[in-house]
């Protein structure tokens, strides 16, 4: 606990004396962003569900980031692959957020927002890292489609004028196409499993897209031509370490057969000698399985995944 507390400590006074002298030694600065994602990868691999300390290392490195103008440098490809890693994680914790309801039935959003930037700070603090993060990489493409599909949140059609109904359509329409054609950075056959789960990955972003927004593409036969694949996919793979599209997928199981699919993929990935615990995974889905089978009738998309996610009283890395 001293260790953990000591981090923290050190990656504010980065952040702290980075705001107060520009010219900071950016080496001095990298290094705080590597060891605070090390610390964050750490806590996320232990995946214990009453700490959320690998937000405030997120939070942390995020503050370096901006207040030493890392995303600004002339980026060689250690810096770019570490400022990926940041994005990556910032991304799922975004999507996280925009389903944990803790505060008065709204979304946590602005939990971390808030205690991420200081009080002179008028940006979002996801702004300047998203522009930092875009890059003509195929594995950073798909990052910043996933970040714009965490940002399509629902809100009431109801409550749209048919020229907003439209708008949110083509836009809809768009994001599924670049996401559909978007390519996978590995193309040999020695890559085959890194294809496999690129090509999952997307497969979750698309269903999470027509499930998320009430079907407003009217591709119920596509979803479910796509869901079919992915649990071809994840039968094939040996591990699968990318949360987000076993949770997705997870939500997706509705019989015995596809849901051993899926806790037996979890499985098989812990047992690798790399993988975290998939613990906290495991028991969303558990949860989800349970509503939906003392449901009568079809449950709301949004509201199954919002409340399982709410229940965590910590925020969940599905990273």
């Amino acid at each position: 606990m001293e260790s953990k507390i000591a981090g923290l400590n050190a990656l504010k006074a980065a952040g702290i004396t980075a705001e107060a002298d520009h010219a900071t030694d950016k080496i001095e600065a990298i290094q705080h962003v590597a060891a605070g994602m090390l610390l964050l990868s750490f806590e996320v691999h232990l995946s214990v569900c009453t700490s959320d300390d690998w937000t405030k290392y997120l939070c942390g490195v995020k503050n370096v980031i901006r207040a030493a103008s890392l995303d600004r440098l002339d980026k060689d490809e250690d810096l770019t692959i570490l400022l990926d890693w940041v994005y990556y994680h910032d991304v799922l914790a975004r999507f996280s957020l925009r389903h944990w309801y803790r505060q008065h039935g709204k979304p946590a959003l602005n939990l971390i927002t808030v205690s991420c930037t200081s009080v002179e700070a008028s940006t979002h603090v996801t702004e300047w890292i998203d522009q930092a993060m875009r890059r003509t990489s195929a594995s950073s493409k798909i990052v910043d489609l996933l970040s714009e599909l965490s940002d399509a949140v629902p809100r009431p059609l109801c409550g749209l004028t048919p020229a907003e109904h439209d708008e949110l359509k083509r836009f809809l329409e768009i994001l599924e196409w670049r996401i559909r054609n978007v390519k996978s950075p590995a193309s040999t056959y020695e890559d085959e499993a890194a294809n496999l789960k690129f090509e999952l990955l997307k497969l979750a972003m698309l269903v999470y897209l027509n499930r998320v927004t009430w079907n407003q593409l009217r591709q119920t036969f596509s979803v479910r031509t796509q869901i079919e694949r992915a649990f071809e996919i994840l039968m094939q793979l040996e591990t699968c370490e990318r949360q987000f599209p076993i949770f997705i997928f997870g939500c997706e199981a509705q019989s015995d057969a596809q849901r051993t699919i899926v806790l037996d993929a979890i499985s098989r990935t812990e047992n690798s000698v790399c993988s975290r615990s998939l613990n906290h995974v495991r028991l969303l889905l558990q949860a989800i399985w349970a509503q939906e089978d003392l449901a009568e009738g079809k449950t709301n998309y949004w509201n199954k995944v919002s409340y399982v996610i709410s229940c965590c009283m910590t925020l969940p890395s599905f990273a």
